[in-house]
C-alpha cells in the first residue's frame, strides 16, 4: 500500500512485519487492520530523496524478494540481499516502526517522521464510495447543473446508508467552498481573514431567507437539534429559534479551518489556487529585524545568520502552524486552557464539529510540561527533535556545523517572542505552566493572485500569495 502524508507530500509503502520478520508481509487486508487498529506491526518505509539527507537510510528494502536488512549506515547500494542474492532494486529506506503508550497499552505511533503531523499519514487510493463522491462532488459545482439531485444503489440496506451519508458530506464541502469563491476578493486587495468571515455571513444572510440559509449550509452533526427536526417536520423554522445563529458561528469557524488545518486536505480553495494565504511581508520583515537584532547579542555564531535564513525561518514556522490549526478564535480559548481537551468542543458548544480520536484538530506550538502530545511542542523534550526544530536545523546555517538542541531553544523561542511583537502571533497561558503560540487571524491575508510552486526535488506544490511569492520562488527550502 502506498503512503502519502498530506501536509509534507512525503510518500512511501506500507506493510506489516512481526518482531522477528526480516521480510515485509504486503498483503493489503492486514495491513488495513493494522493501520486503522494501530498494532505494533505496522511498518513504514521510505524511500531516500535526493533532497534529503543519507542519515537516516541505513536500511535496505529489497524489491525482489521484500526483506529489509541493515546496511551499516553506508550511503552506497548493498552488493547482494541476504534473502535472495540479488543485486539489483536494493532501495535506500527509512523504516518507521515507532510506538507509542495509550492507557497501559503499546500502539503503532503513525505520526509522519519528517513533519511531525500526527494525522497526516493516509493511505493513497480510492474505492467506489470515494470515486463517486469526487464525481458528485465535481457536477454539484458546475454552473450547468441546475437540478442537483443524484440516486445511487447499493445492495445491502446498512451500506446504503453509509454511503448516503458519505456522499452527502463529500458535496456538502464542496457547496461550503463555492459558496466562499462567491464573495473571495475579485480586485488585487487582500482581504483579512476577519473580513472573509464577515462577508460571507453577510452576503449570504442577504442572499437567502433564513430557512434557506440554514438549509444550504447546516452541517450534518448538527441535524439532531430540536429546531433542524422542527424545520424538516414543518418546513419553517420556530419561532425564536437560535439555529440561524448556530449556523452562522459555525460557517465563520469553517472558513478558519479551510485555511488552517483542513487546508492540504482534499480539494481545497488553496491547493486548486482559488485564494491563497499569506502573511503581511512588512509585518514579517519587521520580526526578521527584531530576531536578528537579539541573535547578533547572543554572539556564539548566531549573529552570522543571514536575514534571508532567518525570513525562511519565520515563514516556514508560520506556515507549518497554519496548516496545523493554529489559528487564535475566541471559541477556541477553552479548548487552548485546557491543551487540546477535544471535550469542551464535542459536549459543550452544539455548533463546533465533531473531533473524535484520530482526526485532525486545532493544534498550536506550546512550550511547557504537558504530556499528551495534542498540541506541538515548539523544542522536543526528548532525542526525536520537533517539528520546528527540524526546520531551524534546515534553513539555519551555524558555525560548526551543528545546530544543538540548545541552540535550536534559543532561536524557536526569540522567533516567537518577535512573531507576537509584531502582532501576528498571540501567547496564550495554559495550564499548569505551558505558553502556547497561535496566529492572529486579522494578521492571516487571503490573496486572488496566487501562483503555484513545485519542489524541483520531491515535487511538493505549494500555492503562493504574489504578495509573498519573492520570499518563496527560489528561496525557500523544501
Amino acid at each position: 500500500s502506498i503512503m502519502h502524508c498530506r501536509e509534507c507530500g512525503a510518500m512511501g509503502w506500507g506493510g506489516t512485519m512481526r518482531q522477528n520478520d526480516e521480510r515485509v508481509r504486503p498483503e493489503p487486508d492486514n495491513f488495513y487492520k493494522a493501520f486503522f487498529g494501530r498494532k505494533t506491526t505496522l511498518r513504514f518505509f521510505f524511500p531516500q530523496a535526493g533532497a534529503v539527507g543519507t542519515e537516516l537510510f541505513s536500511e535496505r528494502l529489497c524489491g525482489h524478494c521484500l526483506q529489509v536488512f541493515n546496511a551499516g549506515g553506508s550511503s552506497d547500494t548493498a552488493p547482494l540481499c541476504p534473502g535472495c542474492g540479488e543485486s539489483t532494486l536494493l532501495l535506500p529506506v527509512y523504516v518507521h516502526r515507532e510506538t507509542k503508550k495509550q492507557k497501559d497499552k503499546n500502539i503503532a505511533d503513525v505520526t509522519c517522521p519528517f513533519c511531525k503531523n500526527a494525522s497526516g499519514l493516509t493511505i493513497l487510493g480510492s474505492r467506489a464510495a470515494s470515486i463517486t463522491s469526487v464525481c458528485l462532488g465535481q457536477a454539484y459545482a458546475t454552473i450547468f447543473n441546475d437540478d442537483k439531485k443524484a440516486l445511487a444503489f447499493s445492495d445491502n440496506v446498512q451500506d446504503a446508508s453509509h454511503r448516503a451519508s458519505f456522499l452527502s458530506a463529500r458535496t456538502y464541502r464542496t457547496t461550503l467552498r463555492t459558496a466562499i469563491c462567491k464573495v473571495a476578493p475579485e480586485g488585487v486587495e487582500p482581504m483579512s481573514l476577519p473580513a472573509l468571515q464577515d462577508a460571507f455571513v453577510r452576503h449570504w444572510e442577504s442572499a437567502l431567507s433564513p430557512v434557506d440559509f440554514v438549509g444550504t449550509f447546516l452541517p450534518h452533526n448538527m441535524t439532531w437539534l430540536r429546531d433542524y427536526e422542527h424545520l424538516w417536520a414543518e418546513g419553517k423554522l420556530p419561532r425564536g429559534s437560535h439555529l440561524p445563529g448556530f449556523v452562522r458561528d459555525r460557517m465563520r469557524y469553517e472558513l478558519a479551518v479551510e485555511y488552517g488545518h483542513r487546508a492540504r486536505t482534499g480539494r481545497t480553495l488553496e491547493k486548486s489556487g482559488a485564494l491563497a494565504p499569506f502573511f503581511d511581508p512588512k509585518l514579517v520583515t519587521e520580526a526578521v529585524t527584531i530576531l536578528a537584532g537579539f541573535l547578533k547579542s547572543q554572539g556564539g555564531g548566531l549573529e552570522s545568520l543571514s536575514t534571508e535564513a532567518l525570513n525562511s525561518l519565520l515563514l516556514g514556522l508560520l506556515h507549518r502552524l497554519r496548516v496545523r490549526g493554529g489559528i487564535h478564535q475566541p471559541v477556541l480559548d477553552s479548548y487552548v486552557e485546557t491543551m487540546g481537551d477535544t471535550f469542551v468542543i464535542n459536549n459543550r458548544i452544539d455548533w463546533m464539529p465533531n473531533y473524535r480520536f484520530g482526526s485532525p484538530a486545532p493544534t498550536f506550538y506550546f512550550i511547557g510540561s504537558d504530556r499528551q502530545r495534542k498540541f506541538e511542542r515548539l523544542v522536543s523534550t526528548g532525542t526525536a527533535p520537533s517539528g520546528a526544530q527540524q526546520w531551524a536545523a534546515k534553513v539555519c546555517t551555524v558555525p560548526g556545523g551543528t545546530f544543538t538542541k540548545e541552540v535550536a531553544e534559543v532561536v524557536l523561542q526569540e522567533a516567537m517572542t518577535a512573531l507576537t511583537g509584531v502582532g501576528i502571533l498571540s501567547e496564550r497561558q495554559a495550564l499548569p505552566d505551558n505558553r502556547v503560540w497561535g496566529i492572529e487571524p486579522e494578521h492571516l491575508l487571503m490573496s486572488p493572485r496566487v501562483t503555484q510552486l513545485r519542489c524541483e526535488g520531491c515535487g511538493h506544490g505549494m500555492s503562493v500569495a504574489e504578495e509573498e511569492l519573492s520570499s518563496w520562488d527560489g528561496q525557500m527550502l523544501c
